[in-house]
């Protein structure tokens, strides 16, 4: 009798266990017919439809029309852009409405070169490494920009996993290319960092219509691996630095340096360490 009881309390542990992130509520589309221009802005999105994920505050929304399925997000966090710029970004879509990771979009691109060293200096000059939260006017924008184009080869290019490829290792693909998915970005004059994704419905379902479907989709944004002894002691031109104080700020106000001695400082610095990821429910229309 205790054989049979424990079987099923093994299979809910198991169950349990297979993830920690939960699906947290849902999309709502606008049911009003929103035209959607694919420039990485999100201005013709009402604000209604977006929901935001409270741990790394990305705000995301999803529509669809008869042929694509249009997805939009707004990173207004500095530091969580420029985690997702280094470390890469996957958008994952469920078809079952589960949360199965088959099936994804990875944009930004890992540089599988990247590593921790660039959130504690990095060897970026001291211009990079002040924070440009706390300079004012043209000065801000300038540094922003000037930490972001450290990682633009992370953004000219997009790959896809399971969209009907069985290769673990597809190659990667432009950012616009007519047929496939497309992906947009920009940042607009308050440095937020906006994502619109176009994908065409017949890369993920042969189906006459999908309405009424409901479909997961989730984001991960990858973390970041801890450096070694070695290497944290170590630049890159062989100088040493020390893995503390120094570079990688956030982008939070008056948030203090990752990696400083501030208790503010140390939660940022877990941030940008451990793997982030959250999920929602969308159904067409």
């Amino acid at each position: 009798m205790k054989f049979f009881i424990f079987i099923p309390l093994l299979t809910i542990l198991l169950q349990n266990n297979q993830s920690k992130t939960n699906i947290t509520g849902s999309i709502t589309p606008d049911t009003s017919s929103v035209r959607h221009v694919q420039d990485g802005l999100v201005s013709e999105w009402p604000d209604p439809m977006f929901q935001t994920d409270k741990e790394t505050n990305i705000q995301y929304a999803a529509d669809n029309d008869e042929q694509d399925l249009y997805i939009a997000m707004k990173i207004p966090d500095f530091a969580v852009q420029m985690k997702t710029m280094r470390m890469g970004m996957s958008l994952f879509i469920d078809m079952k409405g589960k949360k199965r990771e088959g099936r994804r979009i990875e944009f930004p691109v890992k540089n599988e070169n990247t590593g921790a060293g660039g959130f504690n200096g990095g060897g970026a000059s001291n211009e990079q490494r002040s924070d440009p939260n706390q300079q004012g006017g043209p000065q801000k924008s300038l540094n922003k920009a000037t930490m972001r184009s450290r990682f633009v080869m992370n953004l000219i290019k997009l790959k896809l996993f399971g969209f009907g490829s069985v290769d673990p290792y597809p190659p990667a693909q432009e950012l616009q290319m007519p047929g496939s998915v497309n992906v947009n970005y920009s940042w607009d004059e308050n440095d937020v960092m906006y994502l619109e994704y176009l994908i065409p419905l017949n890369l993920l379902e042969k189906a006459p219509s999908m309405d009424n479907k409901t479909i997961s989709l989730g984001w991960k944004i990858n973390g970041v691996g801890m450096p070694t002894s070695s290497s944290a002691s170590m630049s890159p031109g062989g100088g040493s630095r020390s893995s503390g104080g120094g570079g990688f700020r956030g982008g939070g106000g008056s948030r203090g340096n990752f990696g400083g001695n501030s208790g503010s400082g140390q939660a940022d610095m877990e941030k940008m360490m451990k793997e982030q990821s959250f999920w929602t429910k969308y159904t067409f229309h």
